[in-house]
């Protein structure tokens, strides 16, 4: 008869006995979720421990393993992820190093592409009363500056008069230069002028001392400094009378910008060249009478025809100095308001 102890061998494939408390599987769970690699080393050895002891697996440990595989995966893939955006945002702005020629001679430097657009000076000129400048020509986006100063001399100052000083651009013409117009006792300024490429010359209507500089940014074509500048139509010389009965005879030709650099624009009360014009709009004709009284002043008697065919007439005096209208006193005396 043959006895078998059962005691001392472990139970056959099939028949493991039931999981045990396992301090191992438990700490395989735990470390699973903050050390994925130690749950998986705790769950392993659980596992082989049981195997060793005929013990079913121990769930935990089971568990153990899975979370620790997958929080180990999960952290492999955002660090390979990290590092290949940090690899990608300075590749970006590096700068690699040219490669050397295969001869001993150093590498060319790179030159730059364009040079710093730099302050360009068109034109220069200075003077006193009315004159017109040399041409100068703006080349490229046709952007330039015209920079201007007036002061009235000391015996113009010294009978309180305030001086007139304005600019025009190709005689009034060019409607891309907001023309300066000035009344005082002098002062500065400059105008800018966009997108008007070509040959231009200025226009200066003073009774005191200017200066013009005309600037563009490099790139630009400049004219022939303006070493001596020409005098305007209406000369200094011309008597007063002459220069009022021209005035209406500019008005009647509807040469408006000739009038108003005959005087319109120190009788426009600081409204601007368009809106004097405009106030002629309704006038078809104008008849003037003049009479110099003595070296300045100019009396006159006007009928202005209207084109609605009413009449309006008018009586006053015209102060001429320097070849300008520089002020008036008229009254209407009869037609319609």
């Amino acid at each position: 008869m043959t006895i078998t102890d059962t005691a001392t061998q472990p139970p056959q494939s099939g028949n493991k006995l039931p999981p045990a408390r396992d301090g191992l599987a438990i700490a395989s769970l735990v470390c699973a979720f903050f050390v994925p690699i130690l749950g998986i080393i705790f769950g392993h050895v659980s596992n082989h421990n049981a195997n060793k002891a005929g013990r079913e697996k121990s769930g935990l440990a089971i568990a153990g393993l899975i979370l620790g595989y997958i929080f180990t995966g999960l952290t492999a893939l955002i660090t390979v992820i990290a590092v290949a955006m940090g690899a990608s945002s300075v590749g970006g702005t590096a700068t690699a190093s040219p490669a050397r020629p295969a001869s001993s001679a150093p590498a060319q430097q790179a030159q730059p592409s364009a040079r710093p657009a730099k302050l360009h000076t068109l034109l220069r000129a200075s003077g006193s009363g009315n004159y017109t400048t040399a041409k100068f020509a703006v080349g490229g986006s046709g952007d330039y500056d015209v920079h201007w100063t007036y002061q009235p001399s000391a015996d113009f100052a010294s009978q309180g008069m305030s001086a007139n000083f304005s600019v025009q651009a190709d005689n009034g013409n060019d409607m891309q230069f907001n023309d300066p117009n000035q009344l005082g006792q002098g002062g500065s300024g400059v105008a800018h002028v966009y997108g008007d490429a070509g040959t231009h010359y200025l226009t200066i209507a003073s009774e005191a001392d200017w200066t013009i500089k005309v600037t563009a940014m490099s790139g630009q074509p400049a004219a022939p400094q303006d070493s001596t500048a020409q005098p305007f139509q209406a000369a200094p010389a011309a008597s007063p009378k002459a220069i009022v009965d021209r005035f209406y005879q500019d008005l009647n030709a509807h040469h408006y910008r000739a009038a108003w650099q005959l005087g319109g624009s120190n009788l426009s009360g600081g409204s601007g060249y368009r809106t004097w014009m405009a106030g002629y709009a309704t006038t078809a004709s104008i008849n003037a009478s003049t009479v110099q009284t003595n070296h300045h002043t100019v009396s006159v008697n006007i009928t202005a025809t209207q084109t609605d065919g009413s009449i309006k007439t008018y009586t006053g005096t015209y102060t001429v100095a320097h070849g300008a209208i520089i002020a008036a006193n008229i009254t209407q005396t009869g037609g319609p308001n």
